[in-house]
């Protein structure tokens, strides 16, 4: 009887995991230019008007925030950067993550599941 649920394949596909293995395998300036558009890191040597944030497009600061909105804000900004910092750990374990490991673990899943 076939699986068909969609939990059970996996996310990307082997061709999106082939575009991610050529476009990020050995390749850490574009993982770093990533990281600087979705993370910044600000420095004095920024040019003025440049580099911005989240926090930059709130449009209120967060001192005049009720205190209760000012924690919620401050938890989903944390939540959102752990979330951008983890999928570009991903990407970067797909790219160095080659075919054939990736065969026989599927092989020993589809084994172990047939059992």
């Amino acid at each position: 009887m076939e699986d068909n649920n969609p939990l059970a394949e996996p996310y990307f596909t082997e061709k999106e995991r082939e575009w991610i293995r050529g476009t990020f395998k050995n390749n850490t300036f574009a993982l770093k230019t990533l990281r600087k558009f979705f993370l910044p890191a600000f420095t004095h040597d920024d040019p003025i008007g440049q580099v911005e944030d989240m926090w930059s497009k709130l449009g209120t600061s967060l001192g005049q925030m009720h205190p209760q909105d000012r924690e919620i804000t401050i938890l989903a900004y944390t939540r959102m950067m752990e979330h951008l910092r983890g999928k570009l750990a991903e990407l970067q374990i797909i790219a160095i993550t080659e075919e054939d490991a990736e065969a026989v673990t599927t092989e020993k899943e589809r084994k172990g599941s047939s059992k």
